[in-house]
């Protein structure tokens, strides 16, 4: 283990007559301990191991609070959606078929945004630090597969809830975003050869002098 590594146990609270906790830290209505052992931290938690794995089952991935936010912004500009499309790639969490345009929304912390609210827990690390880089990984992967299909794409982060009229603003202006222009897809080589030997071809190549030999 380096140096600077910082030990994290979990140890039950002290009964009276030992040593008091060195400091306090109100967080919320549970009150985290920190004690001073052998030069490491200890860390008391409030939840049971069963209570712990409760809170994170509960932790929804579809019908979140910054999704209907992001619906309601969207319905309040005119435009009208579809959630969930389990059809496209990564299944974006709006859809809108008629503009072929979906919306990402991302939690800041499940999907590493580099904010305050995308900062990992100090606990755990060799846990969180893997899970969150696989979530990263796989929504370039969407990413990439979505705009691949002509699809265009927008991510709506957490963060941007604080302020509905910049986030309004930056929804307007994608939704008035034109698609890119497709190149023409250049036929093969017995295509190019079967044009050249048409009839139109040979009238083309046989003009001189503004006079055309049919043949």
């Amino acid at each position: 283990m380096p140096r600077s590594a910082v030990v994290v146990r979990l140890v039950p609270l002290p009964k009276e007559g030992r040593r008091k906790p060195a400091c306090q830290v109100p967080l919320k209505s549970a009150v985290i301990r920190f004690f001073l052992v052998r030069k490491s931290v200890v860390v008391v938690d409030t939840r049971t191991p069963e209570q712990r794995s409760a809170i994170m089952r509960s932790v929804r991935t579809q019908g979140t609070g910054p999704e209907l936010a992001v619906r309601s912004i969207l319905h309040r500009l005119g435009f009208r959606f579809r959630v969930h499309d389990r059809s496209l790639p990564g299944c974006p969490d709006i859809v809108l078929p008629r503009h072929r345009k979906v919306v990402f929304v991302h939690g800041c912390f499940w999907h590493g945004h580099a904010c305050t609210k995308g900062a990992l827990p100090k606990s755990r690390l060799q846990y969180w630090e893997p899970k969150i880089r696989a979530n990263k990984r796989r929504d370039a992967r969407n990413l990439v597969a979505i705009r691949k299909l002509d699809w265009q794409t927008v991510i709506v982060w957490q963060c941007e809830l604080k302020d509905p009229e910049k986030l309004a603003r930056k929804l307007a202006a994608f939704m008035r975003r034109r698609p890119p222009r497709r190149r023409a897809a250049k036929g093969t080589s017995s295509e190019r050869k079967r044009k050249a030997a048409s009839p139109g071809a040979r009238r083309r190549n046989l003009r001189i002098g503004g006079v055309t030999d049919l043949l």
